[in-house]
C-alpha cells in the first residue's frame, strides 16, 4: 500500500471515530464550543459548526434534515455575517475604546428620556 493511501486511511479512520462520537449531544456541543474558542477565523468555525450540526442531526434522528422551504434563515444569516464583517473591518481600521460606546449609549438614553418627558 502506498504511503498516501495509508495516510488517507488513517485520516478517514480518525474522521469516522469523530463522526461516531458527534452523535452524542454533549460531545457535539463541546466540539462547537472548542471550535469557536480555538479557531482562528470565524468563517471556518461557522462551516465546521454546520457540519457538526449535520452529523449530530443524522445520528440523533436517523435521517437527513429536510431541505429549507424558504430562504428567510439564509437571508438572516447572510445579514448577520455581513454586519459582523463590516463591524470587524471598521473596528480594525478605527480602534475606538469601549468607553466611547458607553458615552454614546448614555447620550442616546438621555435623548430618549427627554423626548418622552416632552410627550407627557
Amino acid at each position: 500500500m502506498a504511503l498516501e493511501d495509508e495516510f488517507l486511511e488513517a485520516l478517514a479512520g480518525v474522521g469516522l471515530e469523530i463522526e461516531r462520537r458527534l452523535g452524542e449531544a454533549g460531545v457535539a456541543v463541546l466540539m462547537v464550543i472548542l471550535v469557536w474558542v480555538f479557531w482562528m477565523t470565524p468563517i471556518d468555525a461557522a462551516l465546521l459548526t454546520c457540519f457538526v450540526a449535520l452529523i449530530y442531526y443524522r445520528k440523533s434522528r436517523g435521517r437527513d434534515p429536510p431541505a429549507p422551504r424558504d430562504s428567510v434563515w439564509l437571508t438572516v444569516l447572510g445579514l448577520v455575517i455581513t454586519a459582523w464583517g463590516i463591524t470587524g473591518l471598521v473596528g480594525s481600521f478605527y480602534r475606538v475604546p469601549w468607553e466611547v460606546g458607553l458615552i454614546l449609549i448614555g447620550l442616546m438614553l438621555i435623548a430618549l428620556g427627554s423626548m418622552r418627558g416632552e410627550e407627557k
